[in-house]
């Protein structure tokens, strides 16, 4: 489901909301941001820092599969920036960050990275003599008998210039060298929005179809939501994910007899990893289903029963709950 569809009720059973002045705001900016873009737009949610917060949309220029580009408001939804694009040495970097984000979108994030040493230059081996082996050796001990000769004062300055030598050919000592490589918070930003997509990203089984040869997926105009007894099951949701469609195989197992081409084209969420990382409830009051994902705490995805309404929203802190392996049961 595509903005401007915001049930602010629907997101409130797991505690993620927004204010009326923070709805009220995105409503209208995003409806003049999808008319620039001519595409469609989605509210992604939002992330709260230390001293400020981001909200975040995107901008579907090619459809479900296709380049989102995203992005970012710290005025309240009413101006919007773009986020950059970034590169893997960028990607690299953002996944060693770890803590709350600040909410400064220039924020400067630092580390030291440590440079390699230099090769050691090996000195040039002198060239071969004429001589033989046996005739510089003979050499040598005729050199040292008049030297012998001449006394020992000689003897003892020839062995001081020859430690001297030694010690200005012996290599010096490398130091370390490094340097510090800074990120703004605003790539930050990008990576946890992408990785978020990458393992949360949702549809309901069934309410999407395979359009080729376009390899893209359309709303399917006959869905008219899941039943009570399929909405509760969790291979009833699965993954927006484009690489997918190269082989559904592991669906015909999952779905068995029900299998369909068209439409079980996505990959489930059962086997996400770890077990038990969605959490699923049911509220019969206002029938709707909702789906939070335990690893990013509030990601929270909602279903509407009896109808094709379904729709999901980031709301947290931007941080990963990477000891849940130790919690879960």
């Amino acid at each position: 489901m595509s903005f401007p569809y915001l049930p602010l009720d629907l997101f409130a059973l797991r505690g993620k909301t927004l204010s009326v002045a923070e709805a009220t705001a995105i409503q209208a900016s995003l409806t003049v941001l999808s008319a620039k873009s001519k595409s469609k737009v989605r509210f992604w949610g939002k992330i709260s820092g230390f001293q400020g917060e981001y909200h975040v949309a995107e901008v579907l220029v090619d459809g479900t599969f296709g380049q989102r580009n995203l992005y970012y408001s710290v005025d309240g939804g009413v101006n919007w920036v773009a986020l950059p694009i970034l590169t893997p040495d960028q990607v690299e970097f953002c996944e060693q960050l770890r803590g709350r984000f600040i909410g400064q979108p220039d924020y400067l994030y630092k580390i030291r990275r440590d440079v390699p040493p230099e090769p050691e230059v090996l000195p040039e081996l002198p060239a071969d003599d004429d001589k033989g082996e046996e005739e510089e050796e003979q050499d040598g001990e005729d050199a040292a008998a008049e030297e012998k000769e001449e006394g020992d004062d000689v003897q003892l300055e020839t062995v001081a210039e020859d430690e001297a030598g030694e010690e200005d050919k012996a290599p010096k000592k490398q130091k370390p060298k490094f340097q510090i490589i800074s990120l703004p918070e605003a790539c930050r930003v990008a990576h946890f929005v992408t990785i978020h997509n990458k393992s949360c990203l949702l549809v309901p089984r069934g309410s999407n179809v395979l359009k080729l040869p376009a390899r893209n997926m359309v709303p399917n105009r006959t869905f008219a939501g899941l039943s009570v007894d399929d909405a509760q099951k969790l291979s009833s949701y699965v993954h927006i994910r484009s690489e997918a469609l190269d082989d559904v195989s592991a669906n015909k197992l999952t779905y068995g007899p029900t299998f369909h081409t068209t439409t079980d084209f996505l990959p489930s969420i059962t086997e996400d990893r770890p077990e038990g990382v969605w959490s699923l409830q049911y509220d019969a009051s206002v029938g709707a289903v909702t789906l939070e994902n335990l690893l990013f705490e509030g990601s929270v995805f909602f279903h509407k029963l009896g109808s094709p309404d379904y729709g999901q929203v980031y709301i947290g802190t931007g941080e990963r709950n990477l000891d849940l392996c130790f919690v879960l049961p």
